[in-house]
C-alpha cells in the first residue's frame, strides 16, 4: 500500500484558489447579513422605537403627571363641487358648409414591382417582385437589350 506524499514545492496557483474561495465565502456571508437587516451602526438589527419622556415633577406632588399629545386637528375638507367638461356652445341655425373636395395629392409614379424576364432601364439596378424575390436588372448575353433576372 502506497501512501499519498505532501509535495515539498505546492502548486502556488491551487493554494491561491482555495484562498480567494475563503474570502468570497467570507464576503458572501458578509453581504448576507448586511442585507438581511443586521449589523446596523449601533450593532442592533432594528431601531429603537422613541418613547415619551416622563415629567419631572416637583418634590411633594403626589398626583400623578400625565402629558397628552397636543392634538392637531385635521385639514378641513372641500365639499364644493365644480364643472369639470365645459358647456357645449349653443347650437347655431346654420351649419358650417363642409368641404366636399378632396385636397389634391401629390401624384407620383409608384412602385411597381419587377417581372422577370420583362425589359428593365438600366443593367445593374436592383428590384424585387410581387413575391419579394430579389431580382436584377442584366443583359445576357451581353450586347442585348437589358431584362429582370433572379439573383438566386
Amino acid at each position: 500500500m502506497t501512501r499519498h506524499r505532501r509535495q515539498e514545492k505546492p502548486d502556488r496557483v491551487l493554494v491561491g484558489l482555495k484562498i480567494a474561495t475563503v474570502v468570497a465565502a467570507a464576503a458572501l456571508v458578509g453581504l448576507i447579513i448586511m442585507w438581511a437587516g443586521g449589523g446596523g451602526e449601533s450593532g442592533e438589527a432594528t431601531p429603537r422605537s422613541t418613547s415619551p419622556k416622563p415629567v419631572i415633577t416637583q418634590p411633594g406632588d403626589d398626583a400623578p403627571t400625565t402629558t397628552t399629545p397636543p392634538r392637531m386637528e385635521p385639514p378641513a375638507l372641500r365639499t364644493e363641487t365644480s364643472t369639470i367638461a365645459l358647456k357645449p356652445p349653443p347650437p347655431s341655425s346654420t351649419p358650417k358648409p363642409r368641404p366636399t373636395t378632396r385636397p389634391p395629392q401629390e401624384s407620383g409614379p409608384g412602385f411597381a414591382f419587377a417581372v422577370i424576364g420583362k425589359p428593365c432601364p438600366e443593367p445593374g439596378v436592383w428590384s424585387v417582385t410581387s413575391n419579394y424575390e430579389p431580382v436584377v436588372c442584366a443583359s445576357n448575353p451581353p450586347g442585348r437589350q437589358p431584362r429582370w433576372t433572379p439573383v438566386f
